[in-house]
């Protein structure tokens, strides 16, 4: 990706909150249907839609690495 490419898709997402089940549990659900530890709740701008990801479906789902 370019830099301007990687900056668009920043501006498309919006990080809202993370959840943590806690050690041991995963009591959220992905987009996917996976069990969650760690859940990712992102916003698309363009869609006006929110996303309940874990974090492999968070780097398909916006093309973004994690490290981003």
């Amino acid at each position: 990706m370019t830099e301007e490419e990687v900056e668009e898709e920043l501006d498309s997402w919006v990080l809202r909150e993370v959840l943590d089940g806690g050690f041991g549990n995963k009591p959220y659900r992905c987009e996917c249907g996976t069990p969650l530890r760690y859940q990712y709740i992102v916003l698309h701008t363009k869609e006006k839609k929110i996303y309940k990801l874990g974090e492999i479906c968070l780097e398909n789902y916006t093309n973004l690495s994690p490290e981003i």
